[in-house]
């Protein structure tokens, strides 16, 4: 499932002609040029509204509640084709999905390639200093707490707000249906109405809590063991795995794919709930 407001969507015709068990629900805004009539009107594809004011989370919540009964896997992803937490179109996204599935059965992954050194607490710093805690780049774990015991927390029935938080940033994910059917539709729905404008302070604790939301441990080891692409936030920032440098060393999206931990075979986690 994916959102629009300004994209053209220009990857849902050649995704939707590349494998015929797909089915695309896009969530629209009403900005932007219309879809083209081939792809609005497509059998495997469905139009739903989501209102321009509201955080895209809106549309993942909505979807959650409407179809948690519904194909193996579920993608969540956003309208652009590639972006800075996910530099691969989406087009070859989802072919690569396709290809971690038949490998292995796993409940959750997430699909982007990039952790800001915030997210994951510095634990790979070489020093405080490398660590950006000013807007933009504020403390994920501190906006998280922010809206979690008031709000979240209350809601899903965990009132413990984290420590620390390691995740894989842009929440664009691979889902399995175990785990959209372990919450009833009415939490998913309430989680939808709670959602609010787009880089609010409640949207960016969704942002840092989707994958708890989905089931996963605060910290996730497949983050924090190094395998994945960090890269550091701010202006002059230190990238936390290559310290001294500002950018990390050039990788085609492949090359790091393959080496990716949460759609290689690591990500056979079973459909097991973190508690």
């Amino acid at each position: 499932m994916t959102t629009k407001h300004l994209e053209p969507l220009s990857w849902v015709g050649p995704v939707l002609g590349d494998n015929p068990k797909t089915h695309i629900y896009i969530y629209e805004t009403g900005a932007g040029s219309p879809l083209p009539r081939a792809v609005a009107q497509h059998p495997r594809v469905t139009l739903r509204t989501k209102p321009p004011e509201r955080d895209p989370f809106f549309s993942f919540f909505d979807h959650a509640a409407r179809n948690s009964g519904g194909g193996d896997y579920t993608l969540f992803v956003h309208g652009h084709d590639t972006h800075y937490h996910r530099q691969t179109p989406t087009r070859r996204l989802v072919a690569l999905c396709y290809e971690a599935a038949a490998r292995a059965t796993f409940a959750y992954a997430n699909a982007g390639d990039a952790v800001h050194s915030t997210w994951a607490g510095c634990a790979h710093a070489a020093s405080r200093a490398s660590c950006v805690e000013a807007p933009p780049c504020a403390s994920m774990v501190a906006l998280i707490n922010s809206s979690w015991t008031a709000a979240l927390g209350a809601l899903v029935g965990d009132a413990r707000p984290p420590a620390r938080v390691a995740e894989i940033n842009g929440n664009e994910a691979l889902v399995h249906r175990c785990r959209l059917a372990a919450r009833p539709a009415r939490e998913w729905a309430a989680l939808r109405d709670l959602t609010e404008t787009h880089h609010g302070g409640l949207a960016y604790a969704l942002e840092g809590s989707f994958h708890r939301l989905m089931g996963e441990p605060w910290v996730r080891d497949g983050v924090t063991d190094g395998g994945l692409n960090f890269v550091a936030c701010g202006p002059n920032a230190v990238d936390t795995l290559w310290p001294g440098t500002a950018r990390p060393p050039a990788r085609s999206f492949d090359a790091r794919w393959r080496g990716h931990t949460e759609l290689g075979l690591r990500a056979a986690r079973g459909c097991g709930w973190a508690r």
